[in-house]
């Protein structure tokens, strides 16, 4: 089973955004990636981060994942405890979700900031990093 810690960042002035994001393997790191997003909000940029931290499991052929993230939003609704009310929000949970199918198991929980500092890391650093 591997730990996927994910975070996404976003300042609402400049409307830039990154996502970051690094799998653990039994506490030894396997992968990270950090992205730069243009225009997206936070919460956008949290799914953006859950998605692509889903889609690089899956190439890496990870069956199991367990996501941590500290975004209170995403994990509840993912769980299904709030419901997807904003449209730009609708298909990004979708995705997820899909992607989530892909898996013979998988868990995600949410986790303190202070236990997520190395996603929040990458998320800002994807953030600062404009490719052309």
């Amino acid at each position: 089973e591997i730990e996927l810690y994910i975070d996404g960042a976003a300042h609402l002035k400049s409307k830039r955004a990154g996502i970051g994001g690094v799998m653990f393997r039994r506490g030894v790191e396997l992968y990270s990636f950090a992205e730069y997003l243009d225009n997206a909000t936070n919460n956008e940029a949290e799914y953006q981060a859950l998605i692509r931290g889903l889609q690089l499991a899956l190439e890496m052929n990870i069956s199991k994942i367990n996501v941590k993230s500290d975004s209170e939003l995403i994990v509840k609704q993912i769980k299904g405890i709030y419901r997807v009310k904003h449209p730009n929000m609708q298909p990004l949970y979708s995705r997820a979700m899909n992607l989530f199918r892909k898996f013979s198991s998988w868990k995600i929980s949410h986790v303190p900031r202070e236990k997520n500092k190395l996603a929040d890391k990458l998320s800002k650093a994807g953030m600062n990093s404009v490719e052309k």
